[in-house]
């Protein structure tokens, strides 16, 4: 192993590696709030008690296997390493806390843990054994495993359990990271021999890795005293009989000079007192910047040292380090004082000419104390010493040292800043010169922009075009009535075009009567179209799902309802006697709550008039009487439902099992046949659920190009079609949008722009972005800081933030249409800048009396919601800490429905809200960001290639540049003619009345409701502060923006002061 070198060859490079460092360590608590709030903990509580004083250990290791983190000791002298460093610490808390508690050895970079039977050679004294805890099983007793490399890590990680118990940040912490904490992948060292293992330590101590330092002379010294007490130092190469010879230190353990003559100075030539303060010491406050090697190594710490030389020669005597290590006490006091006063950022370690300097002043300063207790009065002494602490010759030295320091600090620090800043300027003004010929005129723009548009349009019309033959061929959705009227005459055309293609074919037809229908007339109709598809041939059979218990059906409704629709399949000449068990599993992040049942009964059904069927003879579903296991999805999963206001209920919970579910089924009901892709199955569905989870799952499985043979027929009622037609249309659509038959996705620019720029400092997503990273580059209040906002302003004005992307793109989105909204058409209409800060006027909670209608509890990111009963809308802080309130979701309304009603004024409205936009720059909420309804159209246009819309309720039309010398009018660019539909319809939506306990508290997505009978008031009052916001979805194909429910929006930051309200409605 090389020798690590040691000195100061390499400091400004060790420097510049520290600050990157600490920056890097910066961002990741930034990052990682919970990362922050350990790493302070630990600071504050683990730190300075230097850890708990364990008296005892456990030695009875003969029932135990298995490892849990509790059985790992954390005593400083169960292992090798003797202390942690707090910077070592923190460090592996970081990567603890980010990549989990890493010891897998199959994974890169990553180390066993090697454990031990703790030997008596590592205990630093007697301590009395502790009985083991726990009789018989296999788990070895509390803190009773030792270590031969991974000390600091099982302590770092009892510090972080410990901390995340004690801060409640459960929650905060990533599941896949926590669940690292309780796996920890050892090795155990069977050899007694303590020489091994401390050279086994050593070897894995001096690899370097992202979390190790190189180890220090205190850790040395304790591998030595190690291996003092296991009596190794008969061979030539460890006689460590002779610590004075600081070569053979350096040999035994392959460290530098500096490092190998601290060790042999901590060994011999220091008393025990003093080696156990500089311990204690370094182990509160690291060595990093505190005290170097080159201070021990030099003997400032020695008995009988002196630092009388040059000038002070005569002094030698009383600056001689006696026997009862005053001296040396009150120096490494007086380091640590100074080291806990400096401000971190300026701390420097204490080396040999800076401790020599206080050696001197700290000699001088005890000598005129002996001499002054000899001349005064022991009752005036005190004061006297104190004055004495005063005199210039101590302290006005050390601070003028002090301030000279810091005054160079700050001329090289100004001098960096600004040679720092002239480099970015020169390169922001390098950016801000390709940015302006890169643009053109706003002209040029506009055009380039209208050819985008017009290419996508384009570009999507072929899309419709493939979607429609994908469905002609594949999928056929029926519009029908309780009736099924012509169903049998539209499924033969369907069929017709298989006429004359050779191959079997199969037609398996569904009726899901998990959830029973109301409608009695639509069963029995369904029931005449099953019987009348199954006599059509023997390869057809009918697949039943039978009535399933749940809470909103009784166990009589239930038998009730089979009774019913095992008579009625007699009654069509269908039989009954195949019985088939669907088995479900459910999803490994099931909870409790999940109480969905894991079978259901189905019906193999044929028609009497055949006497055989290949299904009945070659399914294996059906001879066995078992399907599946088939996977449900989780809750979370679910279609048509949130978190927020509409979850599913009973039925829905039984009824919706997800598209691998409904796929896998199929495939169960076919496993046997033999289908070959030259075959064609055929699957009906009579009785869809209500997401036609059947089509959806077909589709998916048919557009990936597997099972070819399948083909789809839903009979879909009026309130089914609309949903999932759009689904399955959209499902094509995307799915040739992404397919290497579609066109590119972006028209090749005439002039062949790039599609970014090779900027240096500026970033571009879909424009140009300031990075905020800039305005923290330098110390606020700096000259070089107000420089950087002054570019910053200047930047603003060249590129408004209202003419830039009010998102990021998503990596996996191409950028297909160039340009942003042009808002510089409207000479006053902007959009509202959401990063604005709002100016309120606060009232403090004790002075607050309004009545109130309703109000939602503060959560974490979300204030208090209030609504009065004079209908004004109120936000407040009711903690004990001021509270940063971004824009966003304030309040919604709850559950209710929409009706088309006829809107004159949507401001006249009382008991409902109407769907009725005011112009392309009111909000709406796409994906749970607020933005105008323009930007919206070009991020459609931008990511996913939609040009040509349809807005729900309303007529969407470009707006264009008046037209110039008979020339052709220039579309502006994304901005749009806004107007409600000629009819003057409009879907309304009436919020369902709220329940308001006598407390009048509700959750903040119902609370909206509290305005019933006077939502007029709502939309009368100012939107400069909060609006009404409508939450849209899009389909592509047919493209159409649809309505889903409105909310209330904060449109600006507001700072919360503790315990006050702002009225928002002012």
């Amino acid at each position: 192993m090389a020798k690590r070198k040691s000195g100061g060859s390499d400091q400004n490079a060790s420097a510049k590696a520290r600050r990157s460092s600490n920056q890097k360590a910066a961002d990741l608590q930034a990052s990682h709030p919970h990362i922050a709030k350990v790493i302070a903990w630990y600071d504050e509580h683990v730190v300075p008690c230097g850890g708990p004083d364990q008296l005892s250990y456990a030695t009875d290791y003969s029932s135990g296997q298995y490892l849990r983190p509790w059985m790992c000791a954390f005593r400083h002298d169960t292992g090798c390493s003797g202390f942690l460093e707090p910077e070592v610490g923190q460090l592996i808390m970081e990567v603890m806390l980010c990549e989990g508690f890493m010891s897998d050895p199959s994974l890169p970079g990553c180390e066993l843990v090697h454990t031990t039977k703790i030997p008596r050679e590592y205990l630093d004294s007697e301590y009395p054994v502790l009985p083991s805890a726990i009789g018989g099983g296999h788990l070895l007793p509390p803190f009773s495993v030792g270590y031969v490399k991974g000390w600091k890590r099982c302590v770092v990680l009892l510090i972080v359990l410990q901390s995340i118990r004690e801060l409640n940040l459960q929650d905060e912490i990533a599941h896949e990271i926590k669940a690292t904490f309780g796996t920890i992948h050892c090795s155990f060292a069977k050899t007694n021999d303590v020489r091994a293992k401390v050279e086994a330590s050593r070897g894995a101590t001096m690899v370097q890795s992202a979390t190790r330092k190189a180890p220090n002379c205190f850790q040395f010294r304790r591998q030595v005293l190690i291996l003092q007490r296991a009596g190794c130092g008969s061979s030539p190469e460890q006689q460590f009989e002779t610590w004075h010879k600081a070569t053979s230190v350096a040999k035994v353990f392959a460290i530098g000079r500096l490092e190998s003559e601290s060790v042999s100075n901590l060994m011999t030539r220091m008393e025990e007192k003093v080696v156990h303060l500089l311990e204690s010491a370094v182990k509160r406050r690291g060595m990093i910047k505190f005290i170097s090697h080159d201070f021990i190594a030099r003997g400032t710490c020695n008995t009988a040292w002196s630092s009388g030389c040059n000038q002070l020669e005569h002094w030698s005597e009383q600056l001689t380090n006696g026997n009862d290590g005053a001296l040396v006490t009150l120096l490494i006091e007086r380091i640590c004082a100074d080291y806990d006063r400096t401000p971190a950022p300026f701390r420097k370690a204490v080396n040999y000419q800076t401790g020599l300097g206080k050696h001197q002043l700290t000699g001088a300063y005890l000598h005129f104390v002996s001499e002054l207790r000899k001349i005064q009065p022991s009752s005036q002494f005190k004061d006297a010493e104190v004055a004495l602490k005063e005199q210039p010759y101590v302290a006005q030295i050390e601070n003028a040292a002090r301030a000279d320091a810091l005054a160079k600090e700050e001329s090289y620090a100004q001098e960096v800043r600004k040679a720092d800043l002239q480099v970015l300027l020169r390169k922001l003004d390098n950016d801000l010169d390709i940015l302006s010929k890169r643009s053109g005129t706003e002209q040029q723009k506009a055009i380039e922009c209208a050819k985008d548009m017009k290419y996508l349009k384009d570009r999507q019309g072929k899309g419709h075009k493939f979607v429609d033959q994908f469905l002609e061929q594949n999928c056929c959705l029926i519009r029908t009535s309780n009736d099924f009227h012509n169903a049998i005459g539209d499924l033969l055309k369907f069929k017709e075009q298989f006429r004359g293609i050779s191959g079997k074919e199969y037609v398996i037809c569904s009726l899901d009567c998990t959830v029973w229908p109301a409608d009695s007339a639509y069963v029995s109709n369904a029931l005449a179209t099953l019987s009348s598809v199954l006599a059509l041939s023997a390869s057809h059979v009918g697949f039943v799902q039978m009535p399933v218990l749940q809470s909103q059906t009784s166990r009589s409704a239930l038998l009730k309802h089979k009774h019913l629709l095992e008579n009625s399949l007699y009654k069509h000449s269908l039989t009954t006697h195949h019985t088939v068990q669907i088995l479900y599993t459910k999803p490994p992040e099931a909870t409790s709550r999940d109480q969905r049942g894991l079978s259901q009964l189905a019906l193999a059904v044929f028609h009497e008039h055949f006497e055989g069927s290949s299904f009945a003879s070659e399914s294996r579903a059906v001879r066995e009487g078992k399907l599946g296991p088939n996977p449900l999805i989780p809750y979370s999963q679910f279609m048509g439902y949130d978190n927020d206001t509409v979850k599913p209920g009973a039925s829905a919970r039984v009824e919706q099992k997800g598209l691998p579910c409904h796929i896998s089924m199929i495939m169960g009901l076919l496993d046997g046949l033999n289908v070959q892709n030259g075959d064609r199955v055929v699957f009906v569905d009579v009785i869809p659920n209500r997401f036609a989870e059947f089509g959806r799952a077909l589709v998916e499985s048919r557009l990936k190009d597997e099972r070819i043979f399948l083909r789809y027929v839903g009979f879909l009622l009026e309130e089914q079609c609309n949903e999932n037609i759009a689904a399955i249309r959209d499902m094509v659509y995307r799915h040739w949008d992404n397919s290497q038959d579609a066109p590119p996705k972006k028209r090749v620019s005439d002039n062949q722009v790039a599609e970014a720029p090779s900027l240096q400092i500026l970033a571009w997503q879909d424009g140009p972005l300031w990075p905020d990273i800039l305005l923290s580059r330098f110390p606020e209040g700096t000259c070089e800081a107000a420089e950087m906002l002054k570019q910053k302003e200047k930047f603003d004005v060249l590129y408004p933030p209202s003419s830039r992307p009010a998102r990021p793109q998503s990596r996996d989105r191409a950028h297909r249409a160039g340009g942003c909204c042009d808002f510089s058409v409207d000479s006053e209409a902007k959009p509202i800048d959401l990063s604005r800060t709002l100016t309120l006027t606060f009232v403090e909670e004790a002075d607050f009396s309004e009545s109130r209608l309703g109000n939602a509890l503060p959560t974490k990111n979300k204030p208090a919601v209030l609504i009065s009963t004079s209908m004004c809308l109120w936000i407040g802080n009711t903690t004990d800490n001021p509270m940063a309130v971004e824009a966003g979701e304030l309040c919604g309304f709850g559950t209710g429905s929409f009706e088309k009603k006829v809107i004159s004024d949507p401001k006249l409205e009382k008991n409902a809200l109407p769907f009725r936009l005011q112009s392309d720059l009111t909000l709406v909420s796409y994906q749970k960001a607020a933005m105008p309804l323009c930007e919206m159209l070009r991020t459609l246009a931008s990511e996913d290639g939609i040009a040509q819309i349809d807005l729900e309720d309303h007529e969407l039309a470009s707006r264009v540049h008046p037209a110039e010398d008979g020339a052709d009018p220039i579309p502006i660019s994304f901005r749009y003619e806004l107007k409600p539909k000629s009819t003057k319809t409009a879907n309304v939506f009436k919020p369902n009345s709220p329940s308001v306990p006598a407390s009048k508290e509700i959750r903040s997505s119902m609370l909206g409701a509290c305005f019933a009978g006077s939502y007029e008031k709502l939309l009368q009052q100012s939107q400069s502060k909060f609006a009404l916001v409508w939450e849209v979805a899009f389909s592509s194909s047919p493209p159409r923006i649809q309505v889903e429910k409105p909310k209330v929006h904060l449109l600006g930051k507001v700072h919360l002061p503790a315990h006050s309200w702002a009225n928002l409605s002012a």
